[in-house]
């Protein structure tokens, strides 16, 4: 889902202005940079970089600090490209802690696609366990982060002639589309999951409780119906501490104003 959305948002954006205000992206790249090298140097070791190190914790820190990245900046069209390249460190961080040892789990006489595909996501399902503190505070980030770009994708849409909607462009709506509902799913799922620590299942409610409202408006109808029935599926698994934010993902949901990006047609 994760790699799906910014490949897709990278496809509908890259037309966008590269101007921005340099410093926010600058540092959350330096941030970007010093886990790579925390890589790097866990790797060695057959590892990841781990929360129990100080040094991983103060740069995993930082690069989930929505507050001094996201919520302080007042982004414009101009920042597109940047906001995504911000959103995409954010994404590899994620899948490098879900692939991690991949090619050493996954028995490389399978050939079978289905069964390529099973073997993958159980490494990946044991990953997202065994990093769950590691990666959740980014992936709550990487939401937040996407959330931004929602506004300017239907300002950018908005503004293209009809000939400029072009089937790359619609197939790039597509897939940020199925990348959301994936989103929704899995973390509708995960809030009731007892091997996924509660701060965690917490930090991913509370994320998707904030971007909602964009996410919503960007699904059509049919899908914004079908992510509402999930969540409502789940509302017996719901912990009781998540009722508020389970009812404003409910609420959005619930919303059947379509306009702007809603509105167009992926196929």
């Amino acid at each position: 889902m994760i790699k799906r959305l910014h490949r897709a948002a990278c496809t509908l954006l890259c037309l966008a202005s590269l101007a921005a205000t340099a410093a926010p992206y600058e540092e959350y790249a330096v941030a970007a940079q010093q886990f790579a090298q925390l890589s790097t140097a866990a790797a060695s070791q057959h590892g990841m970089p781990r929360r129990s190190d100080p040094l991983t914790a103060q740069v995993l820190n930082t690069l989930a600090d929505h507050k001094r990245f996201l919520d302080t900046q007042n982004f414009s069209s101009a920042d597109m490209s940047s906001l995504n390249t911000m959103c995409t460190q954010a994404n590899q961080i994620v899948i490098g802690y879900l692939l991690y040892d991949l090619a050493a789990k996954v028995d490389k006489s399978i050939t079978d696609p289905q069964r390529v595909a099973a073997a993958v996501a159980a490494v990946g399902a044991r990953n997202a366990l065994t990093y769950q503190d590691e990666m959740t505070p980014v992936m709550a980030f990487n939401l937040r982060c996407q959330a931004r770009q929602m506004p300017l994708l239907a300002e950018l849409t908005k503004n293209l002639k009809p000939e400029e909607m072009t089937d790359e462009r619609r197939a790039g709506l597509e897939q940020i589309r199925k990348g959301l509902m994936q989103a929704y799913l899995g973390t509708a799922q995960s809030a009731g999951t007892s091997d996924i620590r509660f701060e965690n299942r917490r930090q991913m409610m509370s994320a998707m409780a904030d971007v909602t409202p964009s996410f919503s408006q960007v699904l059509d109808l049919e899908r914004r119906e079908a992510a509402l029935k999930f969540w409502l599926m789940q509302a017996a698994n719901m912990p009781p501490e998540f009722s508020t934010q389970y009812q404003q993902v409910i609420t959005a949901l619930r919303s059947t104003q379509c306009d702007i990006i809603c509105s167009i047609s992926s196929k």
